[in-house]
Formats: C-alpha cells, structure tokens, sequence
C-alpha cells in the first residue's frame, strides 16, 4: 500500500508503525518515508534535550563563584594561621621566656667594644 502523502504528523506515526513502504524514490534513490523516518527520529531526539538556562545565568555563575572564592579563600587563611602565624608565635614565646634583656646588653657591649665601633667611655 503507497502512502502518497503524508502531510500531518499523525499521518507519519501511523504510516510508520504500519510498516508501509513508499514507491516513490527521490534522484538518490532514498525513499521519501525513509527520509521521514529518519527526520521524525532527529525530531524526537531533539525534543528529548532540555533547553538551555539562559536567564539569569550570569548571576547564577557570579553567585555560584563567589561562594566557592570565599570558601577557598577562608580555608586559605586558616591554613595559614594554622600552619605558619601560630608556629611564629610559638618560637617568639618560647625566646622571650628565656630572655634576659642585662645579658644581652652585656653581649652587645663585648661585641662593638671588639670590634671598635663604640668606646665604654667616650
């Protein structure tokens, strides 16, 4: 059975689901319901993905940046107060609990007297 003209979609589903065959070949020798099947195939798959977000999607980003900027940033400077401030601030605690300022004064005076930078009595 020819189909001869398949104008409305539903004209198509049926055609294809009965399995008719078209007679008519095209210059390449392609069927005409082939070439719809195949088109109705590309439609289905088209309409299967989901469009795009495209509004507000500069300010879902901006957001979206922002946030994972601040985490980052405030994992940065923990690790840094972790890791490097607070070991500094150990090691000059642990020098000024033994520190003594009369000996270092001491230190101080043998070293330029040696080396003739200051004179005790001048």
């Amino acid at each position: 059975m020819p189909v001869t003209n398949l104008t409305s979609s539903w004209e198509t589903k049926a055609a294809l689901a009965t399995g008719a065959s078209d007679e008519r070949k095209n210059k390449s020798g392609v069927g005409v319901l082939s070439r719809l099947r195949k088109s109705q195939q590309q439609q289905l798959r088209m309409c299967d993905i989901p469009k795009p977000k495209m509004r507000g999607l500069l300010a879902s980003q901006i957001r979206r940046h922002v946030i994972i900027g601040s985490l980052f940033a405030f994992s940065n400077s923990l690790a840094y107060k972790v890791f490097v401030a607070d070991k500094r601030k150990q090691v000059m605690r642990d020098y000024y609990l033994d520190y003594d300022p009369d000996v270092s004064l001491d230190q101080m005076r043998k070293h330029m007297e040696s080396t003739g930078s200051w004179k005790p009595g001048k």
